[in-house]
């Protein structure tokens, strides 16, 4: 803001607090299933129904029975928007608010990130278009095929009339749409918001991954010397965040404070990323510099961890870049050895999973890591979660395109506030 004189007017940053979320995967549905399984090294592997041997993986972390039915009537969701409601549901109960009510609608923002949007309804009308031409397309099944309408659908169930985004900037978007709404808060555009990601399996994401032969045939092992590729995944994770002050007044259940967002773009390549690490040791900069933190402040870093050759050498060496001696002390694991690699949901469930370790001491493991590749050296959790004191930690998203994230969570007032969702 500029005053009369010419003068910039600097708005004090408010802080910005997590006061309750929800979460589908393939290890579990509500944060009360999904924790314990992701801190024991739960696999969420099943076999994919319907597909040949022309593909490198018959395998990957799907949701099974847990998601949304497909369903043509009018009136009815794609899965994924359905998926997202189910998400907010869960997160307003733990959080016990009622945004609309608590806060005026016009400053309750809703930020989504995901990869593919309504992909199940863009594939069911591309077969049905195919076999039967354009005039067969009914126009309600049209309508709910745009991305947008995933963030519109959580307005209107729920009377919001603040900033509606859907982000879509491949693997970083979750990230990219939580640190989008904490933006919103952090500046005074909104006081609250709801915000996550999702993305659900799709023969467009199979092929696409098997033809750059990414695809693990068995399991997802990140940062183990025999590892050889990625395992695809589905999920959905919603968080409700909310300007501080505003929380503490209402008596929220706080969670954890999101202290820290850094963004980059490596723009070398359309799905490599800089093999130095650069990118991504500039996200995590950013965010260490916006949360005012030093490298050792930092207990536990969430790597995007892919369980590719390039990704993991790249993320360790971006990890030695920006904490330097202090790289060899901090815990790090990677959720998508369990989860898969949920593409635009992956931001936000792995966003949750660093929350959760931050609130309960707890870090989560990298399953499936039997052999450390020398390559990296860092101190990656195998298999099964330890308890440790965690006071601020880190999340990592990377994305085709060179899209860089980073988020940090940390304690919120020493810890003596808590949520009651994990308890």
């Amino acid at each position: 803001m500029r005053r009369r004189d010419g003068k910039v007017m600097r708005m004090a940053r408010r802080r910005i607090v997590v006061t309750g979320s929800g979460v589908v995967s393939s290890i579990g549905a509500g944060v009360a299933e999904f924790w314990p399984r992701l801190v024991s090294g739960t696999l969420g592997i099943k076999r994919i129904e319907g597909i040949d041997q022309v593909y490198r993986s018959q395998l990957a972390c799907l949701l099974g029975p847990l998601a949304p039915e497909f369903s043509t009537a009018p009136g009815t969701l794609d899965p994924a928007a359905a998926l997202v409601l189910q998400g907010c549901a869960e997160a307003l109960e733990a959080s016990r608010v009622d945004l609309a009510r608590e806060y005026n609608p016009r400053r309750v923002g809703v930020s989504i990130g995901t990869s593919l949007g309504a992909i199940q309804t863009y594939e069911y009308l591309d077969a049905l278009w195919l076999k039967e031409g354009l005039d067969a397309i009914p126009p309600h099944l049209f309508y709910r095929f745009p991305a947008p309408q995933i963030a519109t659908n959580v307005c209107r169930k729920y009377g919001l009339n603040g900033p509606s985004s859907v982000v879509m900037t491949a693997c970083a978007a979750g990230a990219m749409a939580i640190g989008q709404a904490v933006d919103w808060i952090r500046w005074g555009r909104c006081d609250a918001a709801l915000t996550g990601g999702v993305d659900l399996f799709s023969m467009m994401s199979l092929s696409g991954f098997n033809s750059l032969h990414s695809l693990a045939p068995q399991r997802c092992q990140p940062f183990d010397k025999n590892r050889d590729g990625l395992m695809l995944g589905e999920a959905m994770a919603m968080m409700v965040l909310e300007e501080a002050e505003a929380a503490e007044r209402r008596g929220a259940p706080i969670l954890a404070e999101i202290s820290g967002f850094g963004l980059s773009c490596d723009a070398e390549h359309m799905t490599i990323p800089a093999a130095d690490g650069r990118g991504a040791a500039q996200a995590m900069q950013r965010a260490l510099d916006d949360a005012g933190l030093k490298p050792q402040d930092i207990d536990y870093i969430n790597a995007h961890g892919t369980g590719t050759g390039p990704n993991d050498r790249m993320e360790t060496l971006a990890i030695k870049a920006v904490f330097g001696d202090w790289a060899k002390s901090l815990y790090v694991s990677s959720s998508k050895s369990m989860l898969g690699h949920t593409l635009g949901a992956a931001g936000a469930v792995e966003a949750l999973a660093t929350l959760l370790a931050v609130v309960t001491d707890t870090i989560p493991p990298t399953a499936n890591l039997e052999e450390p590749d020398p390559e990296c050296d860092l101190n990656y959790v195998p298999n099964v979660g330890i308890q440790h004191r965690v006071r601020h930690a880190l999340t990592n998203s990377f994305a085709f395109g060179g899209n860089n994230a980073a988020l940090v969570f940390s304690k919120w007032r020493d810890g003596k506030a808590g949520g009651e969702q994990v308890a």
